[in-house]
C-alpha cells in the first residue's frame, strides 16, 4: 500500500508555484554567480552572488523537504479513507498532498486486495487499512 500511496502523491498548487519560483532563483543566482566569477576583478561581487546562490539552494532545499515531510505524514496518518464498491475501490484523500483515486480491484481474497493502478499491482494487506463498504 506504502508504494501506491507514493505513486498518489501531489503538490497544492500553491506550494508548486513556490517551488517553481525557487527553482528558477536559484538558476539564475547560479548564472550570476558563474557570470561573476569570470570578472573576477571584484572579490566582493562574487561574494555576494555565492552567498544568494547558497541562500537559495539552502531555501530551496528545506522547502523540498518540507514538502516530503507532509507527504510522509500523510501517508503516516492515513489522511485517506478507503471505500470498497463491487469491483472498484475509491481511495478519497483527507490531504492536500494525496490525490483521491478510483482503483480496479483484480483480485481479493480474506487477507488481501490486488488493485491495478498504472499498469501495476499493488497489494493492499486488509488488517493494516480500514475498508469501508458500500
Amino acid at each position: 500500500m506504502q508504494t501506491l500511496l507514493h505513486q498518489l502523491t501531489t503538490k497544492p498548487i500553491h506550494e508548486q508555484v513556490v517551488w517553481v519560483l525557487l527553482l528558477i532563483i536559484v538558476v539564475i543566482s547560479m548564472l550570476l554567480f558563474i557570470n561573476k566569477l569570470e570578472d573576477s576583478d571584484k572579490l566582493k561581487s562574487v561574494t555576494i552572488s555565492f552567498l544568494v546562490f547558497v541562500t537559495t539552494s539552502i531555501l530551496f532545499g528545506l522547502f523540498q523537504n518540507h514538502i516530503n515531510q507532509e507527504i510522509e505524514n500523510a501517508i503516516t496518518n492515513k489522511e485517506y479513507t478507503l471505500t470498497l464498491n463491487g469491483a472498484v475501490l475509491n481511495l478519497t484523500s483527507n490531504s492536500p498532498y494525496l490525490k483521491s483515486e478510483t482503483l480496479d480491484v483484480v483480485y481479493q481474497d480474506n487477507k488481501r486486495f490486488q488493485i491495478k493502478y498504472n499498469n501495476q499491482y499493488f497489494d493492499i494487506d486488509k488488517s493494516q487499512e480500514q475498508i469501508n463498504l458500500k
